[in-house]
């Protein structure tokens, strides 16, 4: 279940990749302290995600997204639903200067598809 409609995309970012971000900012407090950092990965679609997770598992896994009424019953995602319909709008983060100079081996999500493997 995911918060997003099938054609619509969502920027996403493996927890893997998040730690080595933050080992980096620690690792240079100096160079970072007191920025604020946003941080995103690739921009994927339902249709991707399904393909991924299905890849993934060795088996189909259809893609589906959580009802209106239950993203509008829950405090942090009822202002969700408005936001990524289809006639809704979404930001895509850039990052800036400091933030892309932070060396990366992140896995895009096509890496990950090509490196699960099926338990």
């Amino acid at each position: 279940m995911s918060l997003i409609h099938r054609a619509h995309s969502i920027q996403l970012i493996a927890v893997e990749d998040i730690g080595k971000i933050v080992a980096t900012l620690f690792a240079d407090r100096a160079r970072f302290a007191g920025m604020t950092l946003k941080i995103a990965g690739d921009r994927v679609t339902g249709d991707a995600l399904e393909a991924a997770f299905s890849h993934a598992a060795g088996r189909p896994i259809p893609y589906a997204r959580l009802p209106d009424a239950v993203l509008a019953a829950h405090p942090d995602l009822a202002h969700m639903p408005p936001a990524w319909n289809p006639a809704g709008s979404q930001s895509a983060y850039t990052l800036n200067g400091s933030a892309r100079s932070i060396p990366s081996s992140s896995r895009c999500a096509h890496g990950w598809r090509a490196t699960a493997t099926h338990t």
